[in-house]
């Protein structure tokens, strides 16, 4: 269910994610970005889904950045930088945007519950810890978090369970007998 390429995408999921929070006081983060390209070439390379590859990443990078420049707007919360949607959080939406399909893939074959409250507790916990670190401030959590739940829960269930983007983003994957998904993709070398 888990091979190497999840592990990979997880990995510098994570990596691109810490080193461009830690990033935003210094201005840093910028480094990141060709990390973030190398891996978005590789991916689309070694992938079945490239006819709809980079517009996908496109869809999903618009839709999350202009979701927290609405919140922002809405004073519900305050990134770190001058703009109201920083750069850098630009960039955490590209490195989202790109490892998605492979950190996410095994959720295609679970539950709606599931895949709801993957969305509703993972991409508020993103902000929470972005608070923790200084680069953002809820300004209003009793409205911000609930939003902000009810927006990653949506998103995780149209991207995953809603075709046609589910077979656009998961192109390639295939469910066992044993009703474990997988990718038939070769592993990055």
């Amino acid at each position: 269910m888990f091979n190497k390429r999840f592990w990979v995408s997880m990995l510098a999921f994570d990596i691109g994610w810490g080193l461009i929070v830690f990033g935003v006081n210094d201005g840093a983060y910028w480094f990141v970005l060709p990390g973030i390209l190398a891996y978005s070439i590789a991916d689309f390379i070694y992938s079945e889904r490239r006819a709809n590859y980079f517009g996908l990443i496109l869809g999903i990078l618009i839709v999350g950045c202009l979701a927290d420049f609405m919140m922002a707007k809405l004073d519900l919360i305050r990134f770190a930088g001058e703009a109201t949607l920083p750069v850098w959080m630009s960039f955490l939406w590209l490195l989202f945007s790109v490892t998605f399909a492979n950190n996410y893939y095994p959720l295609i074959i679970r539950k709606y519950w599931l895949v709801l409250m993957v969305g509703a507790l993972g991409g508020p916990f993103s902000y929470f810890a972005a608070t923790q670190l200084s680069v953002a401030q809820v300004i209003q959590p009793e409205i911000f978090y609930p939003l902000s739940s009810l927006f990653w829960a949506t998103l995780f269930f149209v991207l995953t369970k809603v075709t046609p983007f589910n077979k656009v983003l998961f192109a390639g994957n295939t469910i066992n007998k044993k009703g474990k998904a997988g990718l038939k993709l070769p592993a990055f070398p």
